[in-house]
């Protein structure tokens, strides 16, 4: 790469990370509880278990990872927020050290500087150091075992660190969660696969046999790993599997369709997706890397990848892809930071046909030049801005407005811990809000446009009150004493029944004067007309929809009215009203 290319990108990286670092510590970060609530009693509760007192609360269904790290709460229990951060941070610091020792015996070049980089480019700081989530520590975790792996497989390095890494990191996978077997697997067969020389299955099983030593470690470390959560998991549920993981995946597991969509928003979307929250990070490591003369191995691509499309897969069916209480999509961390570990660690030297063009195939007066560089720049500026607002001081409110901004969200935020959890987490409502996560921009409202979400009780609400809900989306005049005007021909109703709904009344009142003598309505509830008559006379007027319709609990409710008549006081001649009115809307009643 050109020296004085060079020296601008190591400038701007390194003013970028002054004011990275600046601004989290001149914003103090809040500390983001996500699931510490749920699981930091599991040690104080299990010895409660054991001491065989009664009335002990029951432990978490996270695993055993989460009761370790809880026996740390219990050390000082005022002290939750420090410890776990200070756990997160021995992790981070190990895996620069580990990155250092790895990529040294792997090319004599330490490329740990450029990792460090390449997380301050992401959203850990800011959001995952301080805080109670465990996929910083298991991503780590990941990152080693994939790296030791290497170093084992590739290198042929007989050297007891790695061999100790490699054995304590494929031990501790399990403990963190139990899909870490389908990393360890799809990790095991890329290197196998690429060490193979003829990629027969026979050369597959022979290169297995060859590097019997790797299986004898995996094994020996996975068996007491397993015991363990199966003991675990005995002691909780009465039964050797994660019973409520399993629960929950088969009541709340969303339809295909939604899964599909959901792998879509995983990698494209703008609240956090793969391309948003690492591209700048990747892309940052990787022109690090080029700029010594280096590039990622074939292995540490190929297994990032490997890691990313399974962890992307495994979330596409969970009913809550991107977790709750996270900036961003929070369960693809670990699986991003260990790509960020593997790559860096396993890094190469170019070969000498890359090194003949330049150091960096950026750089060649091409078409194909051009083009490269323009596709990483447009990736680059949406993920670069994406990580540099959530160092702002406003990012907590940012954060906020992701999780819970829009009005089916608002909605969920209310009913999740009221209602049946696995009924609720199948309505409509619930998609919505997670449909709504998936589209928001930080810092811009998705739902202008979408009309607000009431959870309605079974009662009667005068709209000219002040106490009606807030249920009317498009379509409608302001309140005002009496009640509100339609306002044109279309108008719409938005809301969550509370309770199983079979009837709703309407007070009405036709918008009358001259030669307007009547107002037909028809009133569709997703499309199904549920009421059709003319109304004429200039008073109240009851209308009963069909019993027939029992619309369920935590369901969202649309009412579309249709008022093809509906006209404006001016062009009538009674005063110089413009609003197109049709009906009057006095009271609502929900039977």
């Amino acid at each position: 790469m050109p020296i004085n290319v060079r020296r601008f990108y190591f400038a701007f990286l390194f003013f970028a990370c002054v004011a990275f670092i600046f601004q989290l510590f001149f914003h103090k970060p809040s500390f983001n509880w996500t699931d510490l609530p749920a699981w930091k009693n599991d040690y104080t509760n299990l010895l409660c278990h054991w001491s065989g007192t009664h009335n002990c609360k029951p432990l978490s269904k996270f695993p055993f990872a989460y009761l370790i790290n809880s026996f740390f709460l219990s050390i000082t229990p005022k002290t939750h927020v420090i410890i776990t951060t200070t756990i997160n941070l021995i992790f981070l610091i190990f895996s620069a050290f580990f990155v250092d020792y790895v990529s040294k015996i792997n090319t004599v070049r330490s490329t740990s500087f450029f990792y460090i980089i390449a997380l301050i480019f992401s959203v850990i700081p800011s959001f995952y150091i301080n805080s109670g989530a465990l996929e910083v520590q298991y991503g780590v975790v990941l990152g080693v075992f994939c790296s030791s792996f290497y170093i084992v497989l590739f290198k042929n390095k007989n050297k007891k660190f790695i061999f100790c890494a490699l054995f304590i990191s494929t031990f501790m996978l399990p403990l963190y969660k139990d899909t870490s077997a389908i990393f360890i697997g799809i990790v095991y067969l890329i290197g196998i696969i690429i060490k193979s020389k003829n990629k027969t299955l026979i050369s597959f099983f022979k290169t297995s046999y060859e590097h019997l030593n790797i299986i004898k470690i995996l094994i020996s470390s996975l068996t007491p790993s397993i015991l363990i959560t199966l003991w675990y998991n005995w002691h909780r549920y009465y039964s050797l599997l994660p019973i409520p993981y399993l629960i929950e995946a088969r009541e709340a597991a969303p339809p295909y369709v939604i899964k599909a969509l959901y792998f879509f928003w995983i990698f494209f979307s703008p609240n956090g997706g793969l391309l948003v929250s690492w591209a700048a990070s990747l892309i940052v490591l990787l022109l690090l890397l080029f700029s010594v003369g280096h590039r990622p191995s074939f292995f540490g691509l190929l297994a990032s990848l490997g890691l990313i499309v399974s962890s992307s897969i495994i979330l596409a069916n969970w009913w809550t892809p991107f977790g709750w209480e996270g900036w961003g999509n929070r369960l693809i961390i670990p699986s991003a930071i260990a790509s960020l570990i593997l790559i860096s660690s396993t890094a190469i030297p170019k070969t000498k046909n890359l090194q003949s063009d330049g150091n960096c195939l950026f750089y060649r007066k091409s078409i194909f030049a051009y083009l490269k560089m323009g596709l990483v720049v447009t990736v680059f500026i949406p993920s670069f801005l994406y990580i540099a607002l959530s160092y702002s001081g406003n990012r907590y409110i940012y954060l906020q407005e992701s999780l819970w901004g829009s009005a089916a969200c608002k909605a969920v935020e209310q009913l999740r811990d009221k209602r049946p959890m696995w009924e609720f987490k199948k309505t409509p409502v619930h998609l919505e809000c997670h449909l709504d996560r998936f589209r928001y921009i930080p810092g811009i409202s998705v739902v202008q446009d979408i009309s607000p979400l009431t959870i309605i009780d079974n009662t009667k609400y005068e709209i000219g009150s002040g106490s009606g809900p807030d249920i009317f989306g498009p379509g409608w005049s302001h309140v005002e004493e009496w009640g509100v005007w339609s306002d044109g021909p279309n108008a719409e109703i938005r809301f969550i029944p509370g309770y199983s709904i079979q009837k709703i009344i309407f007070e009405l009142q036709p918008f009358v004067y001259g030669n307007v003598k009547s107002q037909r309505l028809i009133i569709y509830q997703d499309g199904v007309p549920l009421y059709s008559g003319t109304l004429t006379k200039p008073q109240n007027v009851v209308i009963y929809l069909p019993e027939c319709y029992a619309f369920e609990p935590n369901d969202i409710l649309n009412l579309y009215f249709e008022i093809p008549d509906a006209i404006s006081p001016a062009k009538v001649g009674l005063n110089r009203d413009k609003r197109k009115l049709g009906i009057g809307l006095k009271s609502i009643e929900f039977r």
